[in-house]
């Protein structure tokens, strides 16, 4: 009703337009005289005003015109302004009307609309020619029509001369003038020199050149400049992405709006709801073919006469035009198919009315069946998820539908690969809650709470189940392990216990044939482990090293009855082998009387075996006993070489369990005593035991102390006790030599000792009495905790930094004894070394004097001992020995003693302060001291003799034969020496110094040769080394014998400073003991002088 209304209003603006312009004509006409002379002037503002009105009422109804005709966008034609037309005469006598013509109702209204949809374009192009031709005013056809549609006569204009345009003449014919090309002799042959390039040529081009051949094809060519330039791209914000595009109110007519992005939704009409709009939305197929709303372009148009001066400008028209959706481009061969075989899915639902859809699915008619029910799948898939928009490929879809035509059905991930626009349907589906916003969206998010809350539920029930079991299983476990823990401890238990009676009845049968044993040949198995508790070895470096120190047990071989299998606990490489080869065969040539093992060799009889698992306990300190239990195929060599021989091992310091082991596993006796017989009296504590049970001297002492409370009241009775003692010594049960070791100068520090001086003065002999002590004990016990705090020395540092570390190791077992009441330099420690055989028979077999390098640390030994009477010295060791004996020990023992003057009675003491259960370092090496020389020890004497008669039968020869020559003897007695039968030696294996790990062993014999350090085997006298370790190599042993002990400790100390002089320097001095151990030799031998010249000077005063 509206365009109709519309339309009528245009009617009647029209009707009157046509009166207005009747009476216009009905002024000219009158106006018009016949007589040529008349001047009357046309009425101009009438026909101005007329025309004026006209424009206003076209123009306040053009757009429902527009609106009416077919939604076209016209542009109304440009009305001109009148201007008189001058005469010849030049006076305004006549004018005429020049404007746009109007036509009739029916044509403007076709003229206005532009022609329907259905126009063809020969159509449309004539009427917009028709609309030219009625537009030119000075046209003979819109003059005509004004005539005749309306009756208007337009004056006549003069038509201006026209400018004739020159003909044209075609002429035939090229163009261009030739261009060069190579020469057929050059094309023919590369090699010739090609042509000059012209100027004229370079000007057409590089391509041109290489085409014509003028430049290579295979040619480098370089562009100066370069045509292409480098320039930074412009980089737009992600946010411009979606800005949408204003359009302006000043747009003039007839712009190209071919760029405009209209949003349809935004150009809807202001006065629609929400409500409304997603009504209209939901409504619409697509985006693309949704009915647009209408937009509001303001169009302004401007039109100027070209004839007249002053130019007007119209009002803005405004138009309401509907954005339509573009028709598709004609398909082209290019484009066809790929446009055809897109499908579009909105909101879940195929747009079946697009011609896409219509070709795609004309062209799959035979399988569209198939392709219908995978296009179902997609849509129910688009649906869940709230898809707005999706368009399916319609190749991928047909492939997918003829891969699936029976009753499977294609994954989520095939179906998606089927979408063009995949990547952005993927975001939407991986968008949190997407799911919930599509088909049945609130079921599923029911379902989904649900199955959430059951999940819940039932992973609580869960956990408590699995809860449960995992207790139930470790309790079960718990249980099983026990069980078998149980077990395994109760068959180890009767494993050891068989052992054990085992190993007591083979040393039965060793105790019953020892002496048949000792005659017979035999063999030694030596096994120099030691093994200390877990948490001291954990402490120890190189304890490897430690075990080999005693190398020197391979001179066993001196009897020629014995073969020895040394257990190494290092690798040895040959140098080592070979040297102890050579050192062997000095030790066979050194027997008495001939005593040779003949027809075998001496590397046949020993053996060094290593067991295999050496280096697979690093970082455990494992003792040698535990490492061949551990390896299987060294045992099974030392059966092989035992090879049903009789014989025994002699082992270390024993472990509990280990040893016995070993034994059983190669069925041998051991020389030692029961592990759990020896084990106790191998610590500090038991050893004490032994000295009280022997009566020989000792210091004043207290042992097993385990409280702080036991240790403030034993230290305190022994200082009350013995007031002259001033230093006391703290020894740890586990720890061995002087690592466990601590001291402090008690009375020194004590406040009150000038107190109790005088009360002891005082009391005189009922000071021993305890209620005699009584106070003064208090007062020591109130000052001994900040004494032992400040001021004890401990040794280790290392291992305890300071009393209170000390005191918790202390307190597992300790013993506390005095130290000589005389200075440090008028005490010698001594160390005997005993065995005890099978049979109970005790044999000394060596004596020493200790060789410190710091306080109460031995690193070697002067051999025999000169210290004490030998008498004297061998009745306490074998004191001790047969106290021993009779608590069940067995094998070899080493007994320390120290001896002093007393400075109150003057005469010298005699202490027994430690004591070692198995085979030592200082009997190892006074049995290679003793091989190399072939002497023995005369205890009797004290001193060690080597045999000399084949020296004193060379002597008597050479003394005979000069008597038959009648020489004067006196004269060959000053000349002659007689052979001495008396040898000492320093002897050492714990020299230690860095510096020797950078040589090898051959240079450096080659420059211990060089500077005269050798042994002499005719006067068995100089320097025998042992070697330790062929790895590291930084330790070493040296023995060095000599004629008295002066000559020994002199050729000790040269020999270690020409050592440390050769392999060290200023610079790397190396760590190393050998300085220290040179400045104890100089003060032993500065000693030994003062002893020497004061026995001497008591010999001239007997006399």
């Amino acid at each position: 009703m509206t365009a109709v209304a519309e339309s009528n209003d245009v009617g009647s603006i029209l009707v009157k337009v046509q009166d207005e312009l009747h009476r216009l004509k009905e002024q000219l006409a009158s106006t018009s005289a016949p007589d040529a002379s008349s001047t009357t002037i046309l009425d101009l503002r009438g026909l101005e005003s007329a025309i004026n009105k006209t424009e206003k009422g076209i123009r306040a109804h053009a757009e429902q015109v527009l609106h009416v005709a077919n939604n076209q966008v016209l542009t109304l034609p440009l009305v001109q302004q009148s201007t008189r037309i001058v005469g010849d005469s030049g006076d305004p006598t006549a004018g005429n009307i020049q404007s746009k013509s109007r036509l009739p109702r029916a044509a403007r209204a076709r003229h206005l609309i532009g022609g329907g949809l259905n126009l063809s374009p020969g159509q449309k192009a004539r009427k917009a020619w028709e609309g030219k031709l009625l537009g030119n005013p000075t046209g003979g056809v819109a003059r005509e029509f004004l005539r005749d549609e309306y009756g208007v006569a337009l004056p006549a204009v003069r038509a201006g001369r026209e400018t004739q345009a020159p003909t044209k003449k075609f002429v035939s014919g090229t163009t261009v003038e030739p261009l060069a090309v190579l020469p057929k002799q050059n094309r023919r042959d590369a090699q010739l020199t090609p042509p000059p390039i012209r100027e004229d040529d370079t000007k057409k081009g590089i391509l041109s050149l290489i085409e014509r051949g003028l430049i290579p094809p295979a040619a480098e060519l370089s562009l100066n400049p370069s045509p292409v330039k480098n320039k930074p791209a412009m980089m737009h914000s992600p946010s411009a992405k979606h800005a949408r595009q204003c359009i302006s109110d000043s747009t003039a007519v007839g712009a190209n709006l071919t760029g405009i992005k209209v949003d349809p939704e935004r150009a809807s009409s202001p006065s629609k709801t929400p409500e409304s709009r997603l009504q209209s939305r939901q409504r619409s197929a697509t985006p693309t073919i949704r009915e647009a709303s209408v937009q509001r372009l303001v169009l302004s148009t401007a039109s100027s006469s070209a004839m007249s001066k002053n130019t007007r400008l119209l009002t803005p028209v405004t138009f309401e035009t509907p954005i339509q959706q573009p028709q598709p481009p004609n398909p082209t061969p290019a484009t066809s198919h790929s446009v055809g075989q897109r499908i579009t899915i909105q909101h879940g639902v195929t747009v079946t009315s697009s011609p896409e859809y219509k070709t795609f699915k004309l062209s799959n008619a035979f399988q569209w069946g198939s392709i219908v029910t995978i296009l179902r799948q997609v849509e129910d898939l688009l649906k869940a998820y709230c898809i707005p928009v999706a368009f399916v490929d319609g190749e991928k879809l047909v492939d997918l539908s003829m891969e699936y035509e029976l009753e499977q059905r294609p994954s989520r991930e095939e179906l998606l690969n089927c979408m063009i626009n995949h990547k952005d349907i993927r975001k939407l589906m991986k968008a949190p809650g997407r799911r919930f916003r599509g088909y049945d969206g609130h079921h599923v998010a029911a379902t989904r709470v649900q199955a959430q809350y059951r999940m819940y539920r039932d992973r609580k029930k869960y956990l408590a189940y699995r809860k449960q079991k995992w207790a139930a299983s470790v309790i079960a476990m718990t249980w099983i392990m026990q069980l078998r823990k149980r077990i395994l401890r109760t068959q180890l238990k009767a494993k050891r216990a068989a052992q054990l009676e085992r190993f007591r009845q083979r040393a039965t049968e060793l105790r019953h044939n020892w002496h048949k044993l000792c005659k017979s040949r035999r063999v030694v198995v030596h096994i120099p482990s030691r093994a200390h508790p877990e948490d001291v070895r954990d402490h120890l470096k190189h304890f490897s090293l430690m075990e080999n120190l005693q190398i020197g047990r391979l001179c066993d071989i001196r009897d020629p009855l014995v073969d020895v299998v040394y257990v190494s606990p290092v690798k040895l490489n040959d140098d080592m082998r070979q040297y102890f080869a050579k050192l062997m065969g000095m030790c066979e040539e050194s027997q008495l009387d001939g005593k040779k093992q003949e027809g075998r060799a001496v590397d046949e009889r020993f053996h060094f075996v290593v067991p295999e698992r050496v280096d697979s306990f690093e970082g455990h300190n494992m003792c040698l006993s535990t490492l061949l239990m551990y390896s299987p195929l060294a045992v099974q060599r030392i059966r092989n070489l035992v090879a049903g021989r009789p014989g025994f091992i002699v082992p270390g310091l024993q472990s509990k369990y280990d040893d016995v082991g070993v034994a059983d596993m190669l069925d041998l006796p051991c020389l030692a005593a029961e592990p759990d017989v020896a084990r106790p009296y191998s610590l500090k504590s038991g050893a004490r035991r032994i000295f009280v049970s022997s009566q020989v001297g000792m210091p004043p002492c207290e042992f097993d102390i385990y409280s702080e409370q036991q240790l403030l009241e034993c230290l305190s009775s022994l200082v009350a006790n013995n007031l002259q003692v001033k230093r006391w010594i703290f020894k740890i049960d586990e720890e061995f030599e002087s690592r466990g070791m601590a001291y402090c100068d008690v009375t020194d520090h004590l406040r009150c000792y000038s107190w109790v001086m005088k009360e002891c003065q005082r009391y005189e002999e009922k000071w021993s009495k305890k209620w005699a002590q009584a106070t003064a004990l208090d007062r020591i016990i109130a000052e001994l905790p900040g004494i032992l705090e400040k001021h004890t020395v401990i040794l280790n540092k290392r291992v305890y930094p300071n009393w209170t570390k000390f005191f918790t190791v202390l307190k597992r077992g300790g013993v506390i004894e005095a130290a000589p009441p005389c200075d440090s330099h008028h005490v010698t420690s001594l160390t005997v070394d005993m065995m005890i055989d099978p049979t109970g028979n005790i044999t000394l077999m060596s004596t020493g004097d200790q060789i410190h390098d710091s306080p109460y640390h031995c690193y070697g030994v002067s051999v025999p001992q000169s210290s004490i009477d030998p008498v004297q010295l061998q009745k306490a060791s074998t004191d001790i020995a047969k106290a021993a004996r009779t608590r069940g020990l067995l094998g070899y023992i080493t007994i320390d003693f120290v001896t002093f003057i007393d400075p109150q009675t003057m005469s010298q003491q005699l202490w027994a302060v430690d004591l070692g259960i198995g085979y030592s370092e200082s009997l190892a090496m006074s049995r290679l001291f003793g091989c190399v020389t072939g002497g023995q020890f005369d205890f009797s004497s004290g001193l060690f003799e080597i045999p000399v008669e084949r020296q004193m039968r060379e002597f008597e020869e050479h003394e005979q034969r000069r008597r038959e020559e009648h020489r004067e003897w006196e004269g060959e007695l000053i000349s002659m020496k007689l052979p001495c039968p008396v040898r000492f030696a320093v002897l050492s294996c714990r020299l230690v110094h860095t510096n020797l790990s950078v040589i090898q062993y051959s240079v450096f014999f080659r420059m211990c040769k060089a500077h005269s350090i050798g042994f002499d085997m005719q006067e068995k006298t100089g320097t025998v080394f042992t070697l330790v370790d062929s790895s590291i190599r930084s330790h070493l042993g040296m023995i060095c014998l000599g004629e008295g002990l002066q000559t020994a400790i002199r050729m000790f100390s040269r020999n270690l400073s020409v050592i440390h002089q050769e392999i060290s320097s200023p610079d790397m001095p190396g760590r190393n003991n050998f300085k220290n151990a040179a400045l104890e030799l100089d003060k032993i031998l500065g000693i030994t002088e003062d002893n020497k010249a004061f026995d001497s000077q008591l010999t001239n005063d007997q006399h």
